[in-house]
Parts: structure tokens; sequence; C-alpha cells
């Protein structure tokens, strides 16, 4: 205010007083880049979640073993209903993978067991491969496929 009463009649003010917004050209590259990132951390963050279990400390296997299995199972379309308990799905997910059902009840034993009684990781992972193997017999190629392209998966793993 106090320039414009210093400024005399006719006079304009210089433009660099004047802040240049972004073009709505430059807004929609950074969102563009944004939603990139975004997608480039979500798929980081899938494969992170699929290779943690084959070098992970003996005792976060049986967690990390079984998130693992189920981020695959959830690619394929089985997703944990609110309020299914671990046991009752892996019974509806033997459908797909029967191993899933021995891989469930090793998960709870590790993570809710004596840790004197730890499960094999050696075995886990072996049961991780089996489960893999079993969702590979039991679901079409395009179901994977279209389940092995989206990111945000493992987000929706109950």
């Amino acid at each position: 205010g106090q320039m414009l009463r210093q400024q005399r009649e006719g006079e304009t003010l210089p433009e660099e007083d004047f802040a240049e917004g972004p073009s709505l050209a430059e807004i929609g590259r950074f969102l563009r880049n944004l939603l990139l990132a975004a997608i480039a951390a979500a798929f980081l963050v899938k494969l992170y979640r699929a290779l943690v279990p084959g070098f992970a400390h003996a005792a976060a296997v049986p967690r990390v073993g079984y998130r693992a299995a189920l981020d695959r199972l959830i690619e394929v379309g089985m997703r944990r209903r609110f309020g299914e308990s671990r046991e009752r799905f892996a019974r509806r997910a033997a459908r797909v993978s029967p191993t899933f059902g021995r891989l469930t009840f090793a998960h709870l034993e590790g993570t809710l067991g004596a840790p004197e009684h730890l499960p094999d990781p050696d075995a886990l992972r072996a049961m991780m491969r089996a489960v893999g193997n079993e969702i590979r017999e039991h679901t079409p190629l395009w179901r994977r496929l279209v389940g092995s392209l989206d990111p945000f998966s493992w987000w929706r793993v109950r």
C-alpha cells in the first residue's frame, strides 16, 4: 500500500514486483511426477515385502513369510474378509493353495508361541515356495499378471 501511495499518476510498478505463480502446465508436470513417484515407491514396497523373507532373521521369518504369502494370494483375488480369522481364511484359501494352511499354523506358532518353539526358517521358506507354485497351478496366467501389475495390492492385506 505504501508503494502505491508514493506512486505518481500514470506511473506503473515494475514487473519484478509481481510474483508469477506456477503455470497450469507446471502444476500438471508436478502432479504427474508425484503420481509416478508414488507408484514407484509402491512397487518398491511390494518388491521388498516379496524378498524380505529370503534374508530375514530367523525369528522374523514366520511373520514376514506369512505376509509375503498373503501378498501373493491377494494378487490373485484371495483376501481375508473383515473379522475373518487367519485359520478360517486358510481353509478358504486351500482351493488355491493347500500349503497355505500349514504356513498359517507355522506363522501363529512363531508369533504367538514360545520363543524356543520357533519354526525352522528354511522349512517356512520351502512352504512359501510351495504356496507360490500352487498359486501358479490353480490360477490363470492373466489373473496373476493383473495382480503383479497392481502396485498397491499389498495395501489391502489384512
